[in-house]
């Protein structure tokens, strides 16, 4: 029996494109982690040893400042990912994920998802090509973010 339910994980945008089958691996591996309002889901600088999919409520991912105050740039929902650019490169966290409700996730160790993997080379592509489907279009809203305020700074003659 899956420590989580199949229809949670169909849920997470990268496992779009699996069987049943692999599916079913996925959330034999699986683990449900929930949050509060408030809650530091991920902490900059931290080692990621975990990807999180968000099955329900908000995550606001960002940065924290000098003060202690957390910097918000982007927003993610039911479906999505967060911790992946730590999960895919080993490094430490880039940015800071906080709950802004009660947030419910599934979480996949690191180790346990590359054993998987490196058995099952097909289902590697599939969810290596969304997960960088993904981060393509992360990467576009932030190209998009700074292009504002790039303008924003010209038209203020800073």
């Amino acid at each position: 029996m899956p420590a989580v339910s199949l229809e949670l994980i169909k849920k997470a945008e990268i496992f779009t494109d699996l069987s049943e089958k692999e599916l079913a691996e996925i959330a034999a591996l699986a683990r449900p982690a929930a949050f509060l309002k408030g809650d530091v889901i991920i902490k900059e600088g931290q080692v990621g040893d975990r990807l999180y999919f968000i099955d329900s409520g908000t995550v606001e991912i960002g940065l924290f400042d000098s003060l202690a105050r957390f910097l918000p740039f982007t927003r993610l929902t039911a479906g999505q990912i967060l911790g992946e650019l730590a999960f895919l490169d080993g490094g430490p966290r880039s940015a800071s994920a906080v709950a802004i409700d009660a947030v419910t996730t599934t979480a996949i160790s690191r180790e346990d998802m590359g054993r998987v993997l490196e058995k099952n080379h097909v289902m590697a592509i599939k969810i290596y090509k969304r997960m960088l489907k993904g981060l393509a279009e992360r990467l576009r809203e932030m190209n998009a973010g700074i292009r504002m305020l790039m303008g924003n700074l010209r038209r203020s003659n800073f």
